[in-house]
């Protein structure tokens, strides 16, 4: 199901695509943590990594049961919940 840029007034809502890239990309950041001392760093971005997989495949999931939904009503409110939450 592909998200369309919708703007709000806090900017553009995230696409899927770009939620997945922001984990991969906390995932290489807490890979690149070598100081011992910054390892609760290191977990944070993990943890914030996986946090982002879930979130997007929530956001998927909504926008691909908006997609099947028969009724128009809930078809538009499930839509206007990926916009409005940002």
């Amino acid at each position: 199901m592909n998200e369309s840029k919708a703007t709000t007034p806090g900017g553009i809502v995230p696409t899927i695509e770009s939620i997945n890239a922001a984990g991969v990309r906390f995932y290489e950041h807490a890979d690149a943590i070598v100081n011992q001392a910054r390892l609760d760093i290191a977990n944070d971005l993990r943890l914030a990594a996986r946090i982002a997989s879930a979130y997007a495949s929530l956001r998927f999931a909504v926008a691909d049961e908006a997609g099947l939904t028969k009724d128009p009503a809930s078809a538009d409110r499930l839509r206007s919940m990926l916009i409005e939450e940002m």
